[in-house]
């Protein structure tokens, strides 16, 4: 399986850790098992650990998802910090991921470490340098 997620009662949040390649079915297995985990253990963040994340889907296959997403109403409460991987192509689809995310009313955002994004996820400022710069995401026209 090229994804590992569990509920970290010290953070509060669901921690979800991508592997290598990650094909659609196992990208929709990790959310729905994600979000499983939110509803037994009432957490509305996500800690997405996408470093070592290679590809295997396309941006179609995330734009599905971000739509299937919408379709099951997930709270708007729900907040997503993703730490962003290192391989360019899978950078470039993490952006896709928030662009679409968010456009859908999610809050998803991406940060260059895990420290970063648990701050923001327990609502901590931090300075503008602790964040990831924005992504180059591609669209799903081309």
């Amino acid at each position: 399986m090229p994804w590992h997620s569990e509920y970290r009662a010290d953070a509060s949040v669901v921690h979800t850790t991508f592997l290598g390649q990650v094909p659609p079915t196992e990208l929709r297995a990790a959310a729905m098992a994600g979000l499983a985990l939110a509803a037994r253990h009432g957490a509305h963040l996500f800690l997405t650990d996408l470093r070592q994340l290679e590809g295997g889907h396309s941006v179609f296959d995330l734009y599905a998802l971000a739509e299937s997403l919408r379709d099951l109403r997930v709270p708007p409460t729900t907040r997503e910090a993703l730490v962003l991987p290192t391989a360019p192509s899978a950078a470039s689809d993490a952006g896709f991921w928030e662009t679409v995310c968010r456009n859908r009313g999610f809050e998803v955002r991406g940060f260059a470490d895990q420290s970063s994004a648990l701050d923001w996820l327990r609502g901590e400022v931090m300075p503008a340098s602790r964040c990831a710069p924005p992504v180059a995401s591609a669209s799903p026209s081309g």
